[in-house]
């Protein structure tokens, strides 16, 4: 962040030393001008760079009041060029008066005048650019640090004898078989090890993870459903139920409506599943349209027996979790796809 902050200080300084050098030693408009009254000039559009790059950036733009952002721009442009237009207006009239009628010279002055608003909002436009750019640089620095903070990452140690540093947020499950644990990814192929479930698990958050059975280990954020009896779990978009340990149903029920719960008041968004009924239904509509992928909610209802009604407000929730995608077509009909 300090160097970060040492860079947007040499940028500001190269850039109002260049305006310095080209206001005090180019007064082609005005060559009767002093120096002082050019370094006010310099001075007036400071201000107003930085009354734009500290205040309306930040208040207005970045809040997106567009409209009080572009008059209160409009205003400052006109301000500070007729500031500077009645400071050296005294220089103009020694370089055109004595040269051009009346007529002439007040054309000449609406010229100068529409030649500093112009200049004044190119101005006062840097300064809007840099700001956003600062900010975004900024916004760039806090999110690496916070992926840098957040992003847990589990070694697993692989049949070739290497070790592979696998992000914790891209496993969807571990599962125990023959000896072997299968760790299932939101994208490529699983991954084999010789090491136990348990061992592994071991290494995995408590809080992202739960254990529903001896040989299955569960992220939280990709259970579809559950019930009573099962876990419904999104693998590479495909349906899957995996029974739940029957000597600890009630402690595992107890441990998913908790993180539920928790995830309604984070997202205030519905609840995943009210009840086995519903979560049945869900998983059924999810399987079908990770079948038929760009149904509509009639044809649904019609394959499993649902009423158009019900079938559209359990999509809407899917929808609204994140789990299925609604594209609208041609006629006002919505498709459903399988995200």
């Amino acid at each position: 962040m300090k160097n970060h902050k040492l860079i947007i200080f040499i940028v500001h300084l190269v850039f109002w030393s260049i305006a310095s050098y080209l206001f005090l030693n180019n007064s082609f408009l005005r060559p009767y001008s002093s120096v002082l009254r050019e370094s006010v000039v310099l001075f007036i559009l400071m201000c107003s760079f930085y009354l734009s790059y500290f205040v309306f950036v930040p208040l207005l733009l970045m809040r997106r009041k567009l409209l009080i952002f572009f008059i209160f721009n409009t205003l400052l442009v006109l301000l500070s060029s007729t500031i500077e237009f009645l400071i050296v207006k005294n220089s103009i009239e020694h370089c055109y008066m004595h040269n051009m009628s009346i007529q002439i010279y007040k054309m000449a002055l609406r010229a100068i005048f529409i030649f500093l608003s112009v200049r004044d909002a190119c101005f006062i436009l840097f300064a809007d650019v840099f700001k956003l750019c600062e900010m975004q640089a900024i916004q760039l620095q806090l999110n690496q640090k916070t992926t840098l903070q957040t992003t847990q990452h589990l070694l697993i140690n692989l049949p070739d004898q290497t070790t592979l540093a696998q992000d914790i947020n891209h496993i969807v499950c571990l599962k125990y078989e023959n000896r072997k644990t299968t760790i299932f990814r939101t994208h490529g192929e699983p991954i084999t090890t010789y090491n136990s479930l348990a061992s592994i698990a071991a290494d995995l958050p408590t809080d992202l993870f739960i254990r529903i059975n001896r040989n299955t280990v569960v992220a939280y954020s990709h259970i579809v459903s559950y019930d009573s009896c099962t876990v419904t779990l999104r693998i590479n978009k495909i349906l899957e139920r995996i029974l739940i340990m029957p000597a600890k149903s009630e402690e595992i029920l107890a441990e998913l409506k908790q993180w539920n719960a928790q995830k309604y008041q984070t997202t205030n968004t519905p609840s995943s599943v009210s009840t086995p009924y519903m979560g049945a239904k869900r998983t059924i509509i999810c399987n079908y349209i990770a079948q038929h992928p760009g149904c509509n909610s009639q044809e649904i209802g019609q394959q499993i027996h649902l009423s158009k009604r019900n079938a559209q407000r359990i999509l809407q929730l899917l929808k609204n979790e994140g789990i299925v995608d609604c594209k609208e077509e041609k006629g006002g009909q919505k498709v459903y796809t399988l995200r």
